[in-house]
């Protein structure tokens, strides 16, 4: 009973750690990117 009910609570935990996650994504304004020097982004 005691293995059952660890395994039932470790389930809904794994599971609500997935859920917890942010789904939204947002996009920012393009900009020109340099391609010597510095700032030569990587």
């Amino acid at each position: 009973m005691r293995k059952t009910l660890f395994i039932i609570a470790a389930m809904l935990l794994c599971v609500g750690s997935l859920m917890a996650q942010q789904v939204g994504i947002e996009k920012s304004e393009e900009f020109d990117e340099p391609e010597y020097g510095w700032n030569k982004l990587l």
